[in-house]
This record gives C-alpha cells, sequence and structure tokens, in this order.
C-alpha cells in the first residue's frame, strides 16, 4: 500500500508554515538587538545545507560505525542513488523505522536537530520559523544525505521536534546572558549557548541590547531567572536478579537546574493578562549519579514554553514581601534523555529512555502572602520516544521468537515508540525553608508496521515508569547557598509479548548548591 499521503502531506505542511510565518512576523520579547535586524532567510537556507554537507561527509566516512546501512562491496563514494529510489521515498514506500545505534537516533540527531534550528533562529527568524526550517533541514538530510538509508520515521520526527526543544532553550539562556553585562564571563557563556548567533552577529555587526539593570553578578534583573549548581551523593536501595537480597548503593552526584522566564513583571508586583509568543519560559536540567565507572543515574533535559497567556495579579508589595498571585499557561515541548541503572549487580543493562514532544501542555500557578508561598505545576504531553525494552530479557527466557518483535529491538534491545508523559507537583515555600512533592508517569508503546526488514506478526511490546518524590530545601539567607535533602521512589515495567518484568527502587539523596 502507498503511504504518499505521508510524505508529501508532510512536505506541503511545512513549506505553508513557512510561507505563513514570513509576511506575520512581529517584533517579540527576546533577541533584541541595538538596531533592528532584518530576518536572513537564504543564509539560514545556506547554512542548514552547510550542516548537512558536513553531516554527509561523516555519515559517507562512517555508516556503519553509526548503524547505518552498508552493504558488502559498497564503495565509499558509490551512492548509487537512482530516480525509483527517489520516488519511492517520495511515495512513502520507504519510509521505515531505523535500525541505527541508539545514540545515533537519540544524541545525534538531536543535536543535528538543534543545528538546524538555531541556524535560522541565529539569522532572526522566529521560532516557529526556525522549527519549520529545521523540519527542512530533517527532511533534507532525510532525502539527499542519507542516500543508502530509508527515510527513517523516527529520524523525521525526532530531529526537528527535539531540536526545537534544546535550540528555543539554549537560545533563550544565551540571550539572557547576551542582556546581562559586558563582561568576558557572560560573553563566553552567551556564545556557549549559542555559537551560531555569536557567529552571525559578528558577521553583521549586530550587537545584542543590554538591559543596564544588574545584579552584584552582572546577570541582567529583567528576565527572570534561577540557576543552580550542586554537589552530593545518591543512595539507592535495589533488589537485583543476581545479588535477591536489599543492597545500598552510593553514588557521588552534580547537577545543573537553569530557568529563564522572560515575561514582563513574573515574580514581581503588577496586575493584568498578557499573551506571549516568543519562546518567553525555558528550563535545561542535567544531573549525573555515577560509580564503579558506571553511570547510576543521568538525566539531560530541556523544556520551552513558546506561546501562552500570563495572569498577574500581585498588587502590592508589604512589608514582608509580594501579595497576590500569577499563572503561566501555555503550549510546551520537551526533550530528555535519561539513563537509570536499576540492575547495579548486573542482571540487566543500563535503562536507557529519550523522548522527543513537540505537543504538550504546560501550567503553573504561584500564590504569595508575604514570606510564605505555594506553587502548584502540571505537565502533559504526547511523546515519541526511544527506549530499552526492560521486558526482552523475560520475552527470550519465555522461549519468544526475535522474529516476531521489530527489528531494532532484536538487533539493539531497544524500540520506537509512541506515548505520554503526565507530570504534576506542587512546592510550599516559608522564608528560607522549602518542602515540595512530584510525581511523574512515562507510558511507550511500540510503533507498528513500518519496520527496516519485513517481520511476522509483531507482538505487542510497552513500557513505562513511574518517579515520585519528596524535599525539603534550607537556605542561608542572604547567601543563595542551600541544603537539600530528597527521597525518591522508582517503579520501571516492560512487555513483550508474554514476558513481563518490573523493578522498584528507592532513593535518598543530598546535595549542597548554589543559587543565583
Amino acid at each position: 500500500m502507498a503511504r504518499r499521503p505521508i510524505a508529501l502531506t508532510a512536505l506541503s505542511a511545512v513549506a505553508a508554515a513557512v510561507l505563513a510565518a514570513g509576511p506575520a512576523r512581529a517584533e517579540g520579547d527576546s533577541m533584541r538587538y541595538e538596531e533592528p535586524q532584518d530576518p536572513h532567510y537564504f543564509r539560514s537556507i545556506f547554512e542548514i545545507l552547510a550542516i548537512n554537507v558536513i553531516g554527509n561527509v561523516d555519515y559517507l566516512l562512517n555508516t556503519a560505525d553509526r548503524g547505518g546501512t552498508a552493504h558488502p562491496g559498497d564503495r565509499l563514494w558509490d551512492l548509487r542513488y537512482d530516480w525509483p529510489t527517489f520516488h519511492d521515498k517520495l511515495t512513502g514506500e520507504l519510509w521505515r523505522k531505523d535500525s541505527n545505534q541508539f545514540n545515533t537516533n537519540y544524541i545525534a540527531h538531536p543535536m543535528a536537530g538543534a543545528l538546524y534550528y538555531t541556524a535560522a533562529r541565529s539569522n532572526h527568524l522566529t521560532w516557529l520559523e526556525s522549527f519549520a526550517f529545521s523540519t527542512l533541514g530533517s527532511f533534507a538530510w532525510e532525502y539527499f544525505a542519507e542516500m543508502r538509508e530509508v527515510v527513517s520515521l523516527n529520524d523525521a520526527i525526532v530531529t526537528p521536534a527535539a531540536g526545537f526543544a534544546i535550540g528555543e532553550t539554549t537560545m533563550q539562556l544565551g540571550d539572557f546572558f547576551s542582556r546581562s553585562s559586558a563582561t568576558i564571563p557572560n560573553r563566553v557563556v552567551a556564545a556557549l549557548f549559542a555559537p551560531l548567533r555569536a557567529i552571525n552577529d559578528l558577521a553583521d555587526g549586530g550587537r545584542p541590547r543590554r538591559d543596564g539593570d544588574y545584579d552584584p553578578l552582572g546577570l541582567t534583573r529583567g528576565p527572570w531567572h534561577r540557576f543552580e549548581v550542586g554537589a552530593g551523593a545518591r543512595m539507592m536501595v535495589q533488589r537485583g536478579l543476581v545479588r535477591p537480597e536489599r543492597t545500598v548503593y552510593a553514588a557521588p552526584r552534580v547537577a545543573l537546574d537553569a530557568r529563564v522566564v522572560n515575561i514582563p513583571g513574573y515574580g514581581s508586583a503588577g496586575q493584568g493578562l498578557r499573551l506571549f509568543e516568543d519562546g518567553n519560559v525555558s528550563r535545561l536540567q542535567f544531573d549525573l549519579s555515577w560509580m564503579g565507572g558506571r553511570v547510576a543515574d543521568a538525566t539531560f533535559s530541556t523544556k520551552v514554553v513558546p506561546v501562552g497567556v500570563f495572569y498577574h495579579d500581585a498588587p502590592t508589595i508589604a512589608h514582608d514581601g509580594l501579595r497576590g498571585s500569577e499563572a503561566i499557561f501555555g503550549y510546551m515541548a520537551t526533550f530528555e534523555y535519561s539513563a537509570h541503572d536499576y540492575d547495579r549487580d548486573g542482571g540487566r543493562p543500563v535503562d536507557v529512555y529519550s523522548i522527543a514532544s513537540p505537543l504538550g501542555i504546560y501550567g503553573e500557578y504561584t500564590y504569595r502572602r508575604g514570606r510564605a508561598w505555594i506553587r502548584p505545576e502540571i505537565e502533559v504531553s504526547a511523546n515519541f520516544a526511544g527506549i530499552t525494552s526492560y521486558g526482552l530479557g523475560a520475552y527470550r527466557a519465555s522461549r519468544g521468537l526475535d522474529v516476531n518483535i521489530p527489528s531494532v529491538l532484536a538487533e539493539k534491545a531497544y524500540y520506537h515508540g509512541y506515548g505520554a508523559t503526565a507530570a504534576g507537583g506542587v512546592t510550599l515555600g516559608y522564608g528560607p525553608v522549602e518542602i515540595g512533592s512530584r510525581a511523574r508517569v512515562d507510558t511507550v508503546r511500540t510503533i507498528e508496521g513500518f519496520d527496516e526488514k519485513p517481520r511476522a506478526t509483531l507482538t505487542n511490546v510497552d513500557d513505562r515508569r513511574v518517579v515520585s518524590s519528596g524535599w525539603c530545601r534550607v537556605s542561608v539567607p542572604g547567601t543563595g547557598w542551600s541544603v537539600r535533602v530528597d527521597a525518591e521512589a522508582r517503579q520501571r515495567e516492560g512487555t513483550v509479548g508474554q514476558g513481563r518484568a518490573a523493578k522498584g527502587e528507592v532513593a535518598l539523596m543530598g546535595m549542597t548548591s548554589w543559587r543565583f
């Protein structure tokens, strides 16, 4: 059965978005300059093509290492690209879920998507235009660069979706430091978060507009921000396959949390209702624990709320602080790459989970009364995910046949799936003391069909992850330093056909951190 609507509809939708976004471009709240800057559409295309050319050379030199298709007798530059192949790509006949290495699909492609996106965003395009250009860059790679490959369904989704979530977050963080004082550290950090913007600004002579109102560290007081770096330890209690008794494992831990809310009035006195549409809420988080040369727990995630509504009703500042409420509700995009070792005894490999969500909603509400405050939050998203199957070992132990599961699962022990994430939490604070709780549920199910290698009837494959936590933080007034203790419970389940595996874990974490 032909899949013409899939390819042609997707390409038409992206092209329409580019054409529609151009005339409607308006001045936003971020990426501001001392002199107005015009969007450079053709330079955006040139830079995206240059990224693809560089990637294509790497692909041709390292096809097998990247998990790509390399056949016996292939010559390095013999691409064997013909019209029937390209025709089948256009009609959708060659759309497949590929079996590349996990990190090729869920690290390299998201990073490529971020480069596509930031190339356009750094040329003064809006976030919607930049997303459209990154999608076109992804299609160009699939159709013209990976000439030995089918069109990868997973890459066509993950590359632009993850690229948007990563790219807009880093652009907003880079813009924050560009708006801060013109110190060497601020210039360096701005360039690290948004290197293509730094290059294009140098070529254009563009000078980002600085706010002029800075804190003692030289950071702008314009957008609300909270940056936190910390270090501590993580203790996990597990029952393993090889070692069934409860065992305690301890691991050092480092963490980074950077959040910027570029909405005038957020966190201060004021009243009103405001629409925002320029990537105004962003967050980047990194958390790592390791022991014995192996990862115990690692997470890299980005979140951006590019458009939404901000409600503000905090009219007064009393002697004991701000009084009133505020709320944000909007469209959200996220990316997460995480690894967790549920089986330190070696019974199973490290569990790896990657989520790209181009479609989600985010909401938060804050009520303040002087030194006391409360903030509930909620996130719901539809996801495309790559995940190592937690039930694969049980399936094979039950004598399940590899021909009945997706080829990438049989060969690489992971699969491409779709699912949803629901998360929520509440934080309460009074003066230097803060307590909170949070719960999150991720579900993933394999995408049926589109297999790179024809299979027999597919077996059901799905996975589930539940994480709940509570914490208490005590800050040292006037210093930014704090001590935090977390308690966490995890539940991991996986099913492949008749095979099912589940594991629970509890952990206690302590950390000292600096907020600024």
